[in-house]
């Protein structure tokens, strides 16, 4: 509700009402009924209409690069998992796993092209991101000599990989209920996995238990996304190894005592230029850590109603402050 002691200009819409609609199909339905003004979309739901006329002429559709669009990642438990270490204690199974997958492939088959790939925490719009850092490739090859390298072969001809110690590579996969693309993603690295000797079990939870199996860091590998709400964000909250304790959001417990140091180093320097030297810096080491491998960027896509003007997209999203409904459509 618009706050009339307000100070500053009061924004013409008197009042914004939000309806949680999880499935994008139902998010249409309820936009072209007129149930509500403004839904966000996906590749699919863009590509459903694009040609269709009666929708193009009642809906305006958006699509731009968004800092808060963020990026989408696997994450990858560091640490231990009740109890027991997780095989991805080791940066070589880390990266081995981010060379089985085909992120072009992903980009063009889920965002219709329109997505791009992701080689660390800061948007690419950003100086805090190091544009020099190429994406690690897929390449069976180098996940498959990575992972000799560190110790997991299959060592009773069966196919599949064991440890020293005789243990299955054996991983489980968690993604959220309700998504269009977590169960394809579940099922392509399973199958890459299995390509490499690697078993990969994967887990549909409800999202409401998602923080809770984040709080417990009670998971092998999980499927998330984080935005940047900023043009330059601290990277301390994710990255810091102190972040690791009283559930704080360093929920794969990655520890690196050089991510410390730039980290801490970075939020000291008061100079823009040498602090970005620090953030690109510590870009570089998470490229070469691994401890997500870092998927896509993908663009904002938002359909709204041709009734609301002034519409103008910026990077940080829309401003509602600047819109309006003309009386006669109100």
């Amino acid at each position: 509700v618009r706050n009339e002691q307000y100070w500053g200009q009061a924004p013409a819409i008197r009042e914004l009402r939000y309806v949680a609609i999880a499935d994008p199909a139902a998010r249409r339905v309820a936009l072209e009924n007129g149930e509500v003004d403004v839904i966000t979309g996906n590749a699919a739901l863009l590509d459903a209409v694009a040609n269709n006329a009666a929708f193009n002429r009642r809906h305006r559709t958006l699509v731009w690069p968004n800092l808060r669009s963020g990026f989408s990642f696997i994450a990858w438990n560091c640490g231990e998992r009740r109890g027991r270490t997780t095989p991805f204690v080791d940066a070589r199974v880390r990266r081995a796993m981010t060379h089985l997958i085909d992120r072009e492939r992903m980009a063009r088959d889920f965002h219709g092209g329109r997505a791009t790939v992701c080689t660390g925490p800061f948007s690419p719009h950003t100086p805090q991101s190091d544009p020099s850092i190429e994406p690690w490739p897929m390449d069976l090859s180098e996940a498959a000599r990575l992972l000799d390298e560190a110790g997991w072969m299959d060592r009773n001809r069966d196919g599949w990989r064991e440890n020293e110690r005789g243990d299955p590579f054996t991983f489980e996969f968690t993604y959220p209920a309700g998504t269009t693309t977590g169960p394809a993603i579940a099922a392509y690295l399973t199958a890459q996995a299995a390509r490499v000797g690697v078993h990969c079990e994967s887990r549909m939870v409800e999202w409401a238990a998602y923080g809770q199996i984040q709080d417990g860091r009670d998971f092998d590998a999980l499927i998330m996304q984080w935005v940047q709400p900023a043009p330059e964000v601290d990277p301390r909250q994710v990255w810091h190894s102190d972040s690791m304790r009283q559930q704080g959001d360093n929920f794969v417990q990655w520890s690196s005592p050089t991510a410390d140091r730039l980290i801490d180093e970075g939020r000291r320097e008061l100079d823009p230029e040498w602090r970005m030297a620090f953030w690109h810096a510590l870009h570089r080491h998470l490229h070469e850590e691994q401890p997500y491998t870092f998927l896509l960027h993908t663009p904002t896509i938002v359909f709204i109603n041709r009734r609301i003007c002034n519409v103008h997209t910026y990077p940080c999203g829309l401003v509602i402050e600047e819109m309006y409904i003309p009386a006669p459509l109100q």
